[in-house]
């Protein structure tokens, strides 16, 4: 499972999305686009790694963004409708289990 959330950023006026396991950050206008965004960049990262054996070592992901996603998380489950969302991209990728 790949753990992404996004959260509403008023300054930006646009969604602001991570991904935990691949350390990807993107931004979008909807939260659809946001979608769309970080499953073409986890899309593009699980390729890469499939092709260098070498970078497949796992790295935690900053201190900052994994507090951050547990912060969304718990919001999350306590308003499911606000400016804050989590996500599995997990579905939307074509992956090769092997």
């Amino acid at each position: 499972m790949l753990r992404c959330c996004g959260y509403w950023s008023p300054s930006r006026k646009r969604w602001i999305g991570f991904c935990l396991e691949l350390q990807i950050r993107a931004e979008a206008p909807t939260w659809e686009g946001l979608l769309e965004v970080l499953t073409l960049r986890a899309t593009l990262r699980l390729a890469h790694l499939q092709d260098d054996p070498a970078l497949r070592r796992f790295r935690l992901a900053p201190l900052r963004m994994r507090l951050l996603y547990a912060g969304i998380a718990v919001l999350h489950f306590l308003r499911p409708r606000g400016s804050w969302a989590l996500a599995d991209l997990s579905r939307r990728l074509l992956v090769d289990g092997t």
